[in-house]
């Protein structure tokens, strides 16, 4: 997994050496997480790198992609979007959404996922 980013590419990026490279992998429900920490002499300038990858203990949990495409794109929701952009019968075109309204439906969406 750290093999993914090399140390050259981070002091290219940051301007300093990688001091210390730390992998790690952790199971969290559905998934492994994997983890590289690439620790610089200034901490601030550190990278951390993290990989989902489907838990091979658990083959008919949902992988990542799936998870993905639940909680951003389920089904349902896709559907009241289509109705609420499509005017009703007999109506007009009304205004397009602008864009703040897009990104707060996007941020409701995305936070979503984590718990109030």
């Amino acid at each position: 997994m750290c093999a993914l980013l090399t140390s050259a590419e981070i002091e290219a990026v940051h301007g300093e050496s990688v001091k210390e490279t730390k992998p790690s992998v952790q199971p969290s429900s559905s998934f492994l997480m994997s983890q590289c920490f690439f620790r610089t002499a200034s901490f601030d300038k550190s990278v951390s790198l993290v990989l989902f990858t489907p838990d091979p203990a658990k083959p008919s949990v949902p992988g990542p992609r799936e998870y993905w495409q639940k909680q951003f794109h389920p089904p349902e929701q896709a559907q009241k979007e289509k109705e609420k952009d499509e005017p009703a019968a007999g109506q007009a075109k009304g205004k397009r959404r602008g864009a703040r309204e897009g990104v707060a439906q996007w941020i409701r969406r995305a936070t979503s996922m984590w718990p109030a």
